[in-house]
């Protein structure tokens, strides 16, 4: 349903109103004519004075975005509520036209009609706002509650450019966005700035859904870095610089086409011949002494979450469960035998190096992660019953122990019962729980080439194992200094678990316990490795199949399979590691690869080299379609991975031991801690949306020292005394692992600075008043450079909020201005421009003037009473009478 209507103002132009709601199905209106036929009193009038206004003004010269606003003014003898009410802010059109020229393009405002209702007739007014208004409402990229997440995981960087036509798409319509060409990152690119331009998307949405930025303040942050600003002039768009105001630019580009847009601003004389009234007013515009910027410093010192974090982990499962117990009867002796067999009876014993240890688990999700099984994602095994309750949760635990190369994440604890309390049924006060990521290997110990699992084919098409999902979306990683390096630095545990030797099975050893003689028979002497005695330990486990968390244990059925926990016991230790030979050359190296990974960020790989005849690699960011190959055994491998891996010292197990991920660099690199850093230099120009991958466990070979194959699944040469490292282990589980970004400040010693002060840029300061101008935040901001941060004292952190030269993918450190022709940091521009502007009293001057072509926001006014330039600070249009009031600023 359209409403249409038309006036003239005193010089008799023709001005056309437009109101469309395609969401009522009605015949059209045409203001001043009956709507129903042959009803004589529903009619539509335009007021007599003044039928339509226009409206827009800045604040003051900070104020970003310029907004218009438009009231038309009716009366009606009818209700017309169910045609002009707007239900969101874009859902009914407003259109005004002077001759052919769209003078005002928007949106009734939302939930704002208000129409009186008494015959015969009322007066009401429309409320209108241009398209420029309307950016409040949307969030970023349409997100809402229900695809936050998903939306989350999918972010990247993205150029500034490409942030202003998402914004932009729903309303540009048949308008355009004009730019003016101010700025640029060098003197020859000022068209260019926002495609040379790009910003981390965690800028815009945040850690959660009420941190999502609406398209407002996204444009606002945008153009704010660059001293920018935009107003909205009939349908098209106009970004703007003062200065190219002051300067009466006439050449703007058009970002959507790239076509140049020539204007013809022009000096307008405020005179007798000019002035619509008698009344002139002057102030003084608001003056301050001092200017400041505070920049946010958004650091990323978690580049990577990890997926054991507990703050992004969730189960289906609403509770643990007791899944496995433990029978353990240390010594070889009749004691132990007996004490064994009354446990497995459930008979109480005084034996006290006997222990039943029960273990509990909950199966995990990490909202960051995605996780690869045989059969797709482990989230589509779980079992629901009819009300839609998870149940079963064992059935996951059977399954990791069936297949081969499957990875989970599970909280695991549990509570050991010493000597005669194994039958005490007294309640355990606390229960410690750990998080892990358990890889499933199911090794069959064979050392036979033939028959060995996993083996190579297993292992390649279990890869990927996991995939990160996370909600980094990218920001610069490269320093801004050449001194500087950032690093990248794994940490944590692993241990690849043997597997497990028991004495029986626990539906044999159950069925024998019931008979003394076949006790004796069977199980004499049959103890397994023990750490803590020579003799060894009776040993075995049960497992339980128990619907629903919190479920009776008694009366469940119980098994013989399932997965072990990580347990700090070395009985089944295995595999001497003296050093690694990579590939087969000579090399000699005192680490052992266990994951292969890949890593990619924006247009850059990460890659090791293992240098020959060295106990070292090389680390490099290669770009993408780029990668390097080498050769081996006669043929060709591309180079796209590296690898984390453990350090055992010589003498270490191999199997059954824990291990720190390993380290490979000291106190001197001046970086916290220990872990597999990876270094990134300004060189490297790494930056971009962060893609992580596990490919799989290294399918790694021993013969007295552990060597590996270029393809990770592949095994080297096999002889006869060759062990098949997975094939010796239960699983590989890992516990503690985190990836976080570091800096070593150049060398600069950061113990004592206070890496929380803010990073503020500061004006000159008058003394003739005290008025601060300091409540300007950069959301986008310039990277320090380490010595900057160290002399300021702020962190020397990579800021994911930096932007980022697009090409190069550096962290920007200057801007061009074509209107001064110098070059400065964003945040000095800024706070230099406007320092200039409000160090001292300029005159704010609000006049009436008849509408010309020649009044308009982009042309210098002089007012010749003063002799002094101004510039437009806003406008209030009277359509009918053919006159505006001016409010401008000295020049």
């Amino acid at each position: 349903m359209k409403i249409t209507g038309q006036f003239r103002d005193i010089n008799n132009n023709i001005y056309t109103v437009e109101i469309d709601n395609p969401s009522v199905s009605a015949a059209n209106i045409v203001i001043g004519e009956h709507y129903n036929e042959g009803d004589d009193d529903d009619l539509l009038y335009f007021t007599d004075e003044p039928p339509v206004t226009i409206d827009f003004e800045y604040d003051d010269l900070f104020t970003v975005i310029g907004m218009h606003s438009a009231t038309i003014n009716l009366y009606a003898r009818d209700f017309v509520g169910h045609l002009l009410y707007a239900n969101n802010a874009r859902s009914v059109t407003v259109l005004i036209k002077k001759g052919n020229e769209v003078i005002f393009d928007g949106y009734v405002e939302a939930g704002t009609f208000n129409q009186e209702y008494s015959n015969p007739y009322d007066s009401f007014t429309i409320n209108c706002v241009d398209k420029l208004s309307t950016l409040k409402y949307y969030k970023y990229k349409d997100i809402t509650v229900d695809n936050f997440d998903s939306i989350l995981t999918g972010l990247g960087n993205v150029t500034m450019h490409d942030a202003i036509n998402l914004a932009f798409a729903d309303i540009i319509g048949a308008g355009h966005i004009y730019y003016d060409m101010s700025k640029g990152l060098t003197s020859t690119r000022e068209n260019l700035v926002f495609d040379d331009i790009r910003v981390s998307e965690q800028i815009f949405v945040g850690d959660d859904y009420d941190s999502v930025m609406d398209n407002e303040q996204m444009i606002t942050e945008l153009l704010r870095y660059l001293n920018l600003h935009i107003i909205q002039i009939g349908s098209d768009f106009y970004i703007y610089d003062w200065d190219s105001i002051k300067k009466q630019n006439t050449q703007w580009v058009n970002l959507i086409d790239n076509e140049i847009h020539n204007t013809t601003p022009t000096k307008v004389v405020l005179n007798a011949d000019t002035n619509a009234s008698d009344g002139t007013n002057l102030s003084v515009d608001e003056v301050y002494n001092q200017v400041s910027v505070t920049c946010e410093l958004n650091d990323q010192k978690t580049l990577i979450e990890s997926p054991l974090d507990s703050g992004s982990l969730t189960s289906v499962f609403k509770n643990r469960q007791l899944y496995m117990t433990e029978l353990i009867s240390e010594g070889e002796g009749t004691t132990a035998f007996k004490a064994m067999q009354n446990m497995v009876l459930g008979q109480a014993t005084d034996y006290e190096e006997c222990k039943k240890v029960d273990w509990y688990l909950q199966w995990l999700e990490s909202k960051n992660w995605k996780l690869y099984t045989s059969n797709g994602e482990q989230k589509n095994l779980y079992e629901q019953d009819s009300n839609g309750v998870y149940k079963n949760q064992y059935k996951i635990s059977e399954r990791l122990k069936q297949n081969y190369i499957e990875p989970a994440i599970l909280s695991m604890g549990c509570v050991e019962r010493q000597a005669g309390l194994v039958t005490d049924d007294s309640p355990i006060t606390k229960l410690s729980m750990s998080n892990y990521l358990f890889i499933s290997l199911n090794g069959n110990e064979s050392r036979e080439e033939s028959t060995y699992m996993p083996n190579d084919s297993i292992i390649q098409s279990r890869s990927p194992i996991a995939e990160y999902l996370g909600a980094n979306s990218g920001g610069v990683f490269s320093p801004t200094d050449d001194d500087t390096t950032n690093y990248l630095v794994f940490s944590g545990k692993m241990c690849f678990m043997p597997v497990q030797k028991e004495t029986a099975n626990w539906p044999t050893i159950k069925e024998l316990a019931k008979d003394d003689y076949n006790w004796y028979i069977a199980l004499w002497h049959k103890t397994v490795p023990s750490q803590n005695n020579g003799d060894g330990r009776y040993y075995t486990r049960k497992f339980y199949q128990i619907e629903y968390p919190n479920g009776d244990a008694k009366n469940a059925p119980v098994t013989s399979i399932g997965i072990h926990p990580m347990t700090q016991d070395k009985s089944n230790s295995m595999l001497e590691f003296k050093y690694s030979e990579d590939w087969e050359w000579a090399d000699k190296r005192s680490n052992l690869d266990v994951l292969e990974c890949e890593l990619i960020i924006g247009n850059k790989r990460l890659i090791e080299r293992s240098i020959e005849g060295s106990d070292k690699s090389k680390l490099q960011w290669v770009k993408l379609g780029e990668e390097p190959w080498a050769t081996y055994d006669g043929q060709s491998y591309q180079i796209t991975t590296f690898r984390l891996g453990i350090n055992p010292k010589i003498g270490d197990k191999i199997i059954g031991g824990e291990f720190d991920i390993k380290s490979n660099m000291d106190f001197s690199a001046n970086i916290d801690g220990g872990g597999f850093a990876v270094p990134i230099k300004k060189s490297d120009g790494v930056s971009g949306k962060v893609i992580f991958r596990i490919l799989g466990v290294v399918n790694t070979t021993w013969d007295e020292v552990t060597r590996r194959h270029p393809s990770f699944w592949r095994h080297t040469k096999w002889y006869h005394t060759t062990y098949f490292v997975l094939a010796q282990a239960e699983s590989l589980i890992i516990k503690d692992f985190k990836v976080e970004l570091q800096t070593d400040a150049a060398g600069y010693n950061t113990e004592f600075k206070n890496s929380d002060k803010d990073l503020i840029y500061i004006s000159n300061e008058t003394h003739d008043f005290v008025n601060k101008k300091d409540d300007i935040t950069f959301k986008i901001i310039t990277q320090p450079t380490t010595e900057e941060a160290i002399r300021i004292g702020c962190s020397t952190a990579a800021n994911y909020n930096a932007a980022t030269n697009n090409s190069t993918g550096l962290p920007i450190s200057k801007i061009y201005n074509d209107r001064t022709r110098e070059t400065y940091k964003a945040e000095e521009e800024y706070v230099s421009q406007y320092y200039q502007e409000y160090n001292k009293p300029k005159i704010i001057l609000e006049t009436d003037v008849w509408d010309r072509p020649n009044i308009n926001c982009f042309n210098i006014y002089k007012y010749n009473a003063l002799n002094r330039d101004f510039i437009t600070m806003g406008m209030s249009k009277d359509l009918v009478n053919n006159k505006i009031t001016l409010k401008l600023r000295e020049k």
